[in-house]
């Protein structure tokens, strides 16, 4: 497993916006959110119908890290998803009002000591399917980007 990629640089959508919305601290609208997502990818040609259960695979698990590590379940808090694509790749961006977090937080799922641990999973499967995943130093943001034409 790549280790997490955190960054100063300012995580910014790339091509053109499909989507820019806030939603809340809650499971109740995630598929919906993630459907549309997938959708809006699919009629921009930039989601081959081969990928869109790992595009829809990697929105929730960030999704669920925002909602259940970030904001830690608190329904005052809110999560801003912006989806972005341009002629070669789609992005997103997920942020959350958590107090972020570092590396050294996050179990390696691939050691022996956490191999029946659930922690770490999630950001191993995103960095599995994933052409870029970065977060951003406060860690209240993070960026995921797949290649139109990647197998």
């Amino acid at each position: 497993m790549t280790r997490l990629h955190f960054t100063e640089a300012p995580l910014a959508p790339f091509g053109n916006i499909l989507l820019d919305t806030t939603i809340p601290t809650s499971y109740a609208d995630k598929v919906r959110i993630i459907h549309r997502a997938a959708c809006l990818l699919r009629a921009r040609a930039a989601l081959p119908r081969r990928r869109v259960n790992l595009a829809e695979m990697c929105l929730d698990e960030a999704i669920n890290n925002a909602i259940e590590h970030g904001n830690r379940g608190d329904p005052k808090k809110t999560i801003r998803l912006w989806l972005f694509a341009d002629a070669e790749r789609w992005g997103a961006i997920v942020a959350d009002e958590g107090g972020g977090f570092g590396p050294e937080d996050v179990p390696d799922p691939t050691t022996d000591e956490n191999l029946l641990r659930e922690g770490g999973r999630g950001i191993a499967l995103m960095e599995g399917y994933l052409d870029e995943l970065r977060y951003h130093r406060a860690a209240r943001r993070l960026l995921m980007a797949m290649r139109v034409d990647g197998e």
